[in-house]
């Protein structure tokens, strides 16, 4: 059995390049850099410090992302293993 939990209100996990940008710091290519990013992971990012794996992200930009865009955590759990998916190989 696979259980999702969905994150309620917007978050990192499921933002768009227009929520992103709309965090002072954020314009077109760091949107698109985070993005692109957060495609390499299965089911998105899994801790805010992965953020500083994004190419010209600065940490007062990342606390900003923190701020306005919380990375509310969509667990997904294989009840017969008890395992989390993990970053997709490229």
């Amino acid at each position: 059995m696979l259980f999702l939990f969905w994150p309620q209100k917007a978050s990192l996990l499921d933002s768009k390049d227009e929520a992103l940008q709309k965090v002072y710091g954020v314009g077109v290519k760091l949107s698109e850099r985070i993005l692109r990013y957060r495609g390499q992971f299965e089911g998105g990012f899994a801790d805010m410090v992965e953020l500083q794996g994004v190419y010209g992200l600065s940490d007062e930009v990342i606390e900003r992302i923190r701020k306005n865009l919380p990375l509310k955590i969509r667990e997904a759990f294989n009840l017969l293993t008890l395992t989390k998916p993990h970053k997709k190989r490229l």
